[in-house]
């Protein structure tokens, strides 16, 4: 399958379509999706965001930074897999500790990647 962007998406092959479908619903079922992992140009285009950068949201703006520059204090929030590894491209930080952290597996201490099989 390659990979999927803006401009794509709409001429998936079908079944291609039907298996991304299909792993919405599973993740559904834990309340997570799917999603492009993408920034915005200076000229309002839309592409693939590069796999050594990572989303970072902060009081509700987001930046584009490098993925060993993110702050202590976010957590994760959307992953891919990036050379065998499942890897954060989304970082969350509301600027305060505001409970239990629910997506404990990926942000302890060993770090924001996993092998995956």
């Amino acid at each position: 399958m390659k990979p999927l962007d803006a401009l794509n998406i709409a001429g998936l092959d079908p079944k291609d379509a039907e298996r991304i479908a299909a792993a919405a619903k599973v993740l559904g079922e834990y309340g997570l999706g799917v999603s492009f992992p993408h920034k915005h140009t200076k000229t309002g285009s839309i592409v693939a965001l590069p796999e050594d950068e990572v989303s970072l949201e902060v009081d509700g703006k987001v930046s584009f930074v490098p993925r060993d520059a993110v702050p202590p204090g976010t957590r994760p929030v959307g992953w891919r897999v990036v050379d065998g590894k499942l890897a954060c491209f989304a970082e969350c930080c509301a600027g305060r500790d505001d409970g239990p952290n629910t997506v404990a597996p990926y942000s302890q201490p060993v770090g924001r990647t996993r092998e995956v099989s």
